[in-house]
């Protein structure tokens, strides 16, 4: 059975509208941020009792509970479990993309409560992770939605 050219064009047209609503399902899901956000929030009060021992395990827990978790889900292929998008429809640089947001927070949230301990403010670290978490809770989700976007654009031209 040989298509017209009308009827490939359909299918490719029909083709890029699956992978573009595939593309939507990439990235992390709202409760991966949040929780991101709250431990963020939490590292920030533990750093200002002053247990620096506590603080740095805290610090490894939360930064290996990310590996394990935002590891799986920074490849942008399981967001969910309705469909595991290929490499390419996911973009292979989802993940630096969230890492790099993630490193710019962390410097804010050091500079931040750096300034604050400078300025006399009781519980600087604290203080300085709220603005952070909400860039993550707000900000994590556009930002992984926005690579996906981006490597489906690629993958359809």
């Amino acid at each position: 059975m040989e298509m017209t050219p009308d009827e490939a064009r359909r299918a490719l047209a029909d083709t890029e509208a699956a992978q573009r609503t595939v593309a939507v399902e990439v990235g992390a899901p709202a409760a991966y941020w949040w929780g991101l956000g709250i431990a963020w929030v939490a590292l920030g009060a533990i750093a200002d009792l002053g247990n620096a021992w506590l603080t740095v395990i805290l610090t490894f827990a939360i930064g290996l509970a990310h590996a394990i978790v935002g590891g799986r889900l920074m490849g942008g292929r399981h967001r969910s479990g309705r469909v595991q998008p290929s490499a390419a429809t996911a973009g292979r640089d989802t993940g630096l993309v969230v890492w790099i947001f993630l490193v710019v927070l962390v410097l804010v949230t050091v500079g931040l409560a750096l300034l604050l301990n400078a300025d006399g403010a009781g519980h600087p670290a604290l203080f300085a992770s709220l603005a952070p978490a909400t860039l993550l809770v707000a900000g994590g989700p556009r930002i992984a939605m926005w690579a996906s976007q981006r490597a489906a654009r690629r993958a359809a031209a």
